[in-house]
């Protein structure tokens, strides 16, 4: 499984938090093709996915894991 595959079945959010404004994420070139893949596998716009994962991944921080 991958590190995208566990970060979105992690997901247990039921609401959808709001950004203070537009941000850029830098995706390391080797995570780009197979977050394109991921994203036309769950038919979700990349964004979405990589939305997903950053919320998922600050929440278990903030949980002590």
């Amino acid at each position: 499984m991958t590190l995208w595959e566990r970060l979105l079945r992690s997901d247990k959010h039921s609401g959808r938090t709001q950004a203070k404004g537009p941000c850029e994420v830098e995706i390391p070139a080797r995570y780009v093709e197979p977050l394109l893949n991921m994203a036309a596998d769950l038919e979700l716009p990349v964004e979405d996915v990589v939305e997903r994962a950053i919320q998922n991944f600050i929440r278990r921080m903030k949980n002590g894991g």
